[in-house]
């Protein structure tokens, strides 16, 4: 994966990762460019950062928590580091995975909420830490943006 600047997209319905004014993460279609652009930055090894470009925040679990349905949030003070986990390498899907639960228990993953079901698909939707099972409100596609936005 190389650094720079990028929309992330949710595969359940083609979605974006979009942050809002109360610092809070949620998937739709971004009218502004802005909101949904993030700039990966490579931490070490297979630790990225993500920086919301629009207010140079840093995407994080809200309070590091490894609580189920703890939401997404931008920080200024945060330094939280995320993993990229390819579905399979016949894909550029991935799952993303929080660096502060154990490697040997990873079993939390950024979700999009979905409920009531198919609730996943429509704008305004969480995104949140939850518990792994690998469906498509799991999955991230890495879109490139152009650095001269």
């Amino acid at each position: 994966m190389t650094d720079g600047f990028y929309q992330i997209e949710n595969v359940f319905r083609h979605k974006l990762l979009i942050a809002r004014k109360n610092n809070r993460v949620y998937v739709g279609d971004s009218k502004q460019l802005g909101q949904s652009i993030f700039r990966i930055e490579h931490v070490q090894h297979r630790e990225y950062r993500l920086r919301h470009n629009q207010s140079n925040k840093i995407l994080c679990i809200y309070q590091q928590s490894l609580n189920l349905e703890a939401p997404l949030a931008l920080d200024s003070h945060s330094d939280q580091t995320l993993i990229f986990e390819r579905v399979d390498y016949n894909t550029i899907e991935y799952y993303i995975w929080p660096t502060h639960q154990r490697s040997t228990r990873r079993n939390k993953a950024l979700d999009v909420h979905n409920d009531p079901p198919s609730h996943a698909g429509q704008n305004g939707s969480p995104v949140q830490l939850y518990d792994f099972h690998g469906g498509p409100n799991q999955r991230f596609r890495l879109i490139a943006v152009d650095e001269n936005i």
